[in-house]
């Protein structure tokens, strides 16, 4: 069955739907800003208005403050945390995310600084 029409189409991604659901190449789209349909790399896309091609890239639809929560979805294996508490959780992970956060600030000694 076609998709209708979107404004935006995020395709060729590493698409992360929902726990145990992956879809390799799969595509996104996007209706006022909004999530309208998710495909796999075989379901035909619909038209769009603006394509994407996030290939070779992960794409997490519907993760809400990604700036914080996409640190806890990368680090949620991370062994010192893992069936511990909530607060056994936070105080093993926030050393890590922080080490994250400081080298995000920081450019590499090669690299420009930004303007």
């Amino acid at each position: 069955m076609p998709h209708a029409p979107c404004d935006t189409l995020i395709h060729s991604a590493h698409l992360v739907v929902d726990r145990g659901r992956e879809l390799p190449g799969g595509w996104i789209a996007l209706t006022g800003g909004r999530v309208a349909a998710v495909g796999a790399a075989d379901e035909p896309t619909p038209e769009a208005a603006e394509r994407i091609d996030a290939g070779g890239r992960l794409v997490t639809p519907g993760l809400i403050n990604t700036h914080h929560h996409m640190y806890q979805n990368l680090t949620r294996a991370y062994a010192p945390a893992i069936n511990g508490s909530l607060f056994d959780w936070l105080t093993a992970l926030y050393p890590v995310w922080a080490r994250g956060s400081a080298a995000r600030a920081s450019p590499p000694p090669s690299a420009p600084a930004p303007t």
